[in-house]
Parts: C-alpha cells; sequence; structure tokens
C-alpha cells in the first residue's frame, strides 16, 4: 500500500514541475462564446492600448473585409470594476460611403477621448455600403456588429446587454431602422432589450415616403430636388410599399418596449434655412411619444449638418447628448474634467476661434453665463460641467480658469 501511496505522490510531483504557471488549464469559458475569432496579437493589444482598431465582427468571405471593421476606445480597468455602458456609432455617408474614423477625424480627435473619460466605451463600425448591398443589408451588419459587442465587450470593461446606438446622418436612419423593426436584432438572438437608448442625429427618412414628397418640393443642400429624389429612389426603392419597408416609423406598435430616443435636427442647409429635417424629426419623435416610448427632440435652428459635428462640443451637441446619456445611465465614474487632454495654447485658441461666425460666439457666451456665480459676473472653470469645457477654454484668455466679463465681450466681439 505504500508503495501505491508513493508512486501517487511522485507523478504529483512530476506534473506540477511539467505545467509551468504559463501553461496551467485554464476553465474553458462557455458562457460568453465568441461568434469571431480574436486573435492573440489583439487579446495582447487590449492590456497595451486604449483605442483597438480593425477588429473583424463578422468572416464572410463575400464582403470585403474592410466593410466588416469595428475600432473599440476604452479605458483600461482592473478585472473587478464595474463594467461600463457601451456606445456604438455608425456613420453618416449617404449610404454610399464614409467610414468608421469619421469619429476620430472630428473635433482633433477628442470625440472618443471624451466619452471614454466620462465613463462610457465607445465603439465605431463600418458596414457595406450602396451600390453594393441594399440598405436592409447595412442594417444587418450593424445588427451583426452589436452581437460581436454584446459577447466581446466585456473583454474591454464594458456591459454587452447595456448598448446605445449612435447614429450621424444616414446611420441615423440606420439605427433608428434597427432599433424600430425587430427581424435584423432577432436574427442573431438580440431583441430590442439589449439596447438601453439610440442617438439620430440629422435624416429625414424615418419616414421614407413622406420625406421623398417634401424633398422633392425643398432644396437641400448643393443638389437639386430631381436629382436628389432620383438617388434616393434608388436606394429606398420606386413604390411606396418599398419605401414604407425601410422606414422606422412604419415599424412602431403599442406595447412594445423601445429603447429611449434622442433625435437631433439642423436648421441650416448649407447657406439657407431648412425645415424638412426639423419637421421629419419631430414628426418620427411624436409617432414615437404615442406609442409610449421615451424620446426627446433637440433641434439646432443655427447649425447646419455639418457643423453638428464640426462644432460638437461648442454648438452644444455634446451637451444634449450628455444629458440623455446620464438620463439613461445615470451619472458614470468621469476620469477627467474636460473633453480636451490639455488646455489650447494661445496660438491654437486664437486658431480655433477665427473661424467661428458671431453667432457661434454668441450661443457659447450665452452658454457660459448660466454658470456666473453671484453678482461678480465671473465663471469658474470648476462650476461647468465636463461638456462645456472646451467652451470656457476657448474663452478663458489668459487660462487663470477664471473668466471675468471683459474677456467675455472681448470674446462677443472679436472677428
Amino acid at each position: 500500500m505504500k508503495y501505491i501511496y508513493y508512486l501517487f505522490l511522485i507523478f504529483l510531483i512530476s506534473a506540477s514541475f511539467s505545467c509551468t504557471s504559463d501553461q496551467l488549464p485554464m476553465k474553458q469559458d462557455t458562457i460568453y462564446p465568441s461568434p469571431v475569432k480574436v486573435s492573440q496579437a489583439q487579446m495582447d493589444s487590449v492590456s497595451q492600448n486604449d483605442v483597438e482598431r480593425d477588429i473583424r465582427y463578422r468572416e464572410e468571405s463575400d464582403a470585403d473585409p474592410q466593410f466588416s471593421l469595428l475600432d473599440v476606445y476604452y479605458k483600461k480597468t482592473s478585472g473587478s470594476a464595474k463594467q461600463k455602458p457601451v456606445i456604438v456609432f455608425v456613420h453618416g455617408g449617404g449610404w454610399t460611403k464614409g467610414d468608421k474614423s469619421k469619429i476620430d477625424d472630428t473635433e482633433g480627435g477628442q470625440i472618443p477621448e471624451f466619452f471614454v473619460d466620462q465613463g462610457y466605451i465607445l465603439v465605431s463600425i463600418n458596414f457595406r455600403l450602396a451600390p453594393n448591398v441594399r440598405l436592409q443589408d447595412m442594417a444587418q451588419d450593424i445588427a451583426k456588429a452589436l452581437k460581436w459587442v454584446s459577447v466581446n465587450i466585456r473583454r474591454y470593461g464594458g456591459d454587452g446587454k447595456n448598448l446605445t446606438l449612435w447614429g450621424y446622418s444616414s446611420g441615423a436612419h440606420l439605427v433608428s431602422l434597427v432599433a424600430t423593426d425587430p427581424a435584423y436584432l432577432s436574427r442573431y438572438n438580440l431583441s430590442f432589450s439589449n439596447l438601453s437608448g439610440v442617438i439620430a442625429m440629422d435624416v429625414p427618412q424615418y419616414d421614407a415616403p413622406l420625406a421623398l414628397r417634401r424633398l422633392a418640393k425643398e432644396k437641400m443642400g448643393d443638389m437639386n430636388p430631381s436629382d436628389r429624389i432620383t438617388y434616393l429612389k434608388k436606394l429606398f426603392g420606386n413604390s411606396k410599399d418599398a419605401q414604407l419597408s425601410l422606414s422606422p416609423v412604419h415599424f412602431l406598435k403599442s406595447g412594445v418596449t423601445y429603447p429611449k430616443f434622442l433625435l437631433i435636427s439642423s436648421g441650416i442647409a448649407i447657406d439657407r434655412p431648412q425645415t424638412v429635417n426639423r419637421d421629419m424629426t419631430e414628426n418620427f419623435n411624436q409617432q414615437l411619444i404615442q406609442h409610449g416610448v421615451d424620446s426627446r427632440h433637440v433641434h439646432f435652428s443655427q447649425m447646419t449638418h455639418l457643423t453638428l459635428f464640426s462644432n460638437f462640443f461648442d454648438g452644444g451637441v455634446s451637451d444634449a447628448i450628455f444629458e440623455f446619456l446620464t438620463d439613461v445611465y445615470g451619472k458614470q465614474n468621469s476620469t477627467a474634467a474636460h473633453p480636451r487632454s490639455h488646455a489650447p495654447h494661445d496660438s491654437e485658441k486664437d486658431i480655433e476661434n477665427s473661424g467661428l461666425n458671431p453667432e457661434i460666439r454668441n450661443r457659447i457666451a450665452s452658454r457660459l453665463t448660466s454658470f456666473e456665480r453671484g453678482t461678480s459676473g465671473k465663471i469658474y472653470r470648476d462650476d461647468v460641467p465636463p461638456p462645456g469645457q472646451k467652451a470656457f477654454h476657448r474663452v478663458d484668455a489668459n487660462q487663470d480658469g477664471i473668466i471675468d466679463p471683459n474677456e467675455l465681450d472681448r470674446f462677443r466681439d472679436s472677428q
């Protein structure tokens, strides 16, 4: 009996030397299987970088690889940290162009940093585009990307059951379609319960037939109405039924629980006022509310389609989105006081401010005056919430953390 015992002991000791700490078997994770293989290089980079680019979320061989990629912006945290809400960004481009880098190419790349510093994870995705695929295929790609995120985002500290879809321009139409027509999500065993919120920025095609009728009469941008309608019918179809099948408003049903919606619209098309985006957005907003959806519409009458993004922080858009996300998720743990990683130098400030028209200057000044303390007329940096910090730095000429009335007047009056 002793002989058997010693043999068993020798076996245990030898096994412990043959299995190093690097080779110890790990328990197989069967709760969150990955739908896409993630390379070791990608996994290693999670511990090294705050952004991981060009992750493939789909393996289909018939798709150009560039349209199957996403980027993840995140803040490294300990394994025991609370999982963070996730924002999934869908770019615009008229359904025919655009790229996930849109989020990085605007406002000096500060938009991803802003959301990450405010306690969120940001994912920006690519998807297939017309004329190679239909709008339905684009929506399906977005749903597929959401599936990848729901399963894999925990590796970056995110909560795969706490997602907000954010779309700009044509991307706003697509995220609204995915969030109202259950067919796209259900294909990947997802549902509206996986979405906490939807942010849709500046598109009229929530009700495609109605939008096409309006656009046939009103000029927007540099494309004449007849050419625009021809272009849109190639995407949405010629018949009313075809257009309704791609209209988010068409799928709203009472008794269904939809995510919360924030709808944003602009009031200027290049150099002239326009009302199509405002009216179509408000129409969708009222339809959502009538169907029991928590929805709000924020209209920026003095901003263009482009400046909603190019003046993201100074124009008030970031304020509206930040307020909405706080309503959806509550206040997150912030790791930065303002969206910029540094206060701009005077030369940088002069370059930034030189491109601001008087209307924008007045909007910034008026916004800041709401944070005045007492009767001195002074505005203190610590009293300004994170979304307004970039505006504060624009106006704070001597960078002392205080804006006095003279600084504010000089900013208003400067050309």
